[in-house]
């Protein structure tokens, strides 16, 4: 278990731990049937891994995990065993200890492994804003191009990134506000891992320098296909994992001074 990601989530004082059975089952059933993105801390390193839950059974008090991506993840999740998962139900972070019981091989009911996981005794539930933005280092800053709708295009670098949305640091100098009848625009840039994200999306907010021209955009995902929100969705995980790593590391440091 990433003990960073848990301790944080668990040990929050805003915390809520829900311990009703039929509200848990709830609960997952929100995050099963609206595809939530789960994320796993499967171990004391850097990498990010997802899923989602595909079944929850109340009475057997069992939940079902999709297959792992990787045969990595999934030799790392059989090693785990126990391990700590959280997603975002409706803008709060929810997160819950795992216990494996057993990986289900596919058969004629279903298509792919999954994962049987013992039913959680509680869930951790923490008010956070759903889209949880984290910054990019300047080195991993990829280049942003906005067309806009008058045919005028805009480039940028990133600057931070969340599973609704993207700030753009621009590159041009822009002296006039953006008219609001031209903020649909079309957001095209690359993941360090390859992907390209190609969406419709909304500017949403304008950031100013002294002199009031424009330097930098918040910009809303709009129209984004399903694989490549999952890929932005790991690696919003993994800058965040990196994140708290950093910020646990410097909390060491200082206590040791």
């Amino acid at each position: 278990m990433n003990a960073t990601t848990a301790n944080e989530i668990s040990t929050d004082k805003r915390v809520e731990k829900i311990t009703d059975p039929t509200r848990i089952a709830g609960m997952l059933r929100e995050m099963q049937n609206g595809n939530s993105t789960i994320y796993l801390d499967l171990d004391e390193s850097e990498s990010s891994y997802i899923t989602e839950i595909v079944d929850v059974n109340e009475a057997e008090r069992r939940l079902w995990l999709q297959e792992l991506v990787t045969r990595e993840a999934h030799e790392k999740l059989l090693a785990a065993r126990k391990f700590y998962a959280h997603t975002f139900l409706h803008s709060v972070v929810t997160g819950f200890a795992c216990a494996l019981i057993r990986a289900v091989a596919p058969g004629p009911r279903q298509k792919y492994l999954r994962y049987e996981i013992a039913f959680p005794d509680h869930l951790d539930h923490l008010q956070r804003r759903e889209h949880y933005r984290v910054k990019v280092r300047l080195v991993m800053a990829s280049q942003v191009s906005l067309l806009m709708l008058d045919g005028r295009s805009l480039s940028g670098s990133l600057r931070d990134i969340s599973q609704g949305g993207i700030k753009i640091m621009i590159q041009e100098r822009l002296d006039e506000p953006i008219d609001p009848e031209l903020r649909l625009v079309n957001c095209e840039f690359q993941l360090p891992s390859g992907e390209i994200v190609h969406c419709k999306a909304e500017i949403r907010a304008t950031y100013l320098n002294q002199d009031e021209t424009i330097k930098a955009l918040g910009v809303k995902f709009l129209d984004i296909d399903r694989e490549i929100r999952k890929a932005i969705a790991k690696y919003v995980a993994t800058l965040e994992r990196k994140s708290l790593q950093q910020a646990a590391r410097n909390e060491l440091d200082t206590t040791a001074r």
